[in-house]
């Protein structure tokens, strides 16, 4: 028990911050989303014989997000090209199918509001090809003058996204770099 101690702290806090930045609809379920993103390369590299941690949750009290997100460390080096990939794809690919619901249902609870009736201390997102996809399915298109007044379960399926896409930046230790060795290199090795 004493050896999970400090996944245990870390989750907390970071439920703590998210739900400090965020609120209790947030913190759930942007918490979801980073735990099976992270469950996802837990459970990938188990199937392939790969020792991994439980994930580090990553706690920041500050706005926007409340997390600097999740990680697993993997403690063996990787037999094969294929294990490198699908351990690094298993993460993006389980955050982008809790991300989408985590949207659709944000924006069904989300209100669409005057422009002027926004306060300055709010912040504009981009919009994500796929977000602004889902946003057209569940509320349509929006008039000019107005915006979407974003629900926190909205929000987190947005971070989600967002996330998911800087993970899979083809560098080094991020999801992309994993993808980008497993599908390029000739020898794997014990880079990670």
């Amino acid at each position: 028990m004493r050896r999970y101690n400090i996944h245990i702290i870390l989750f907390i806090l970071t439920v703590a911050s998210t739900w400090f930045v965020g609120g209790p609809a947030y913190s759930f379920s942007i918490i979801l989303i980073l735990l099976g993103h992270e469950m996802g390369h837990y459970l990938m590299s188990r199937r392939y014989g790969i020792k991994a941690t439980l994930p580090f949750f990553l706690p920041l009290p500050l706005p926007p997000f409340g997390t600097f997100g999740a990680v697993i460390r993997m403690e063996s080096t990787v037999s094969s090209r294929r294990a490198l990939f699908d351990t690094g794809i298993a993460g993006p690919l389980t955050s982008l199918i809790l991300s989408i619901p985590a949207i659709v249902i944000g924006l069904k609870l989300s209100k669409v509001i005057p422009v002027s009736h926004i306060k300055a201390e709010m912040i504009p997102l981009g919009d994500p090809f796929l977000f602004k996809l889902l946003q057209r399915l569940v509320i349509g298109e929006i008039s000019e003058g107005y915006e979407i007044l974003l629900d926190p379960i909205g929000f987190a399926g947005w971070v989600g996204l967002f996330v998911t896409s800087l993970n899979l930046l083809p560098i080094g230790q991020l999801d992309g770099g994993h993808i980008a060795y497993g599908l390029l290199e000739e020898e794997v090795g014990s880079f990670i």
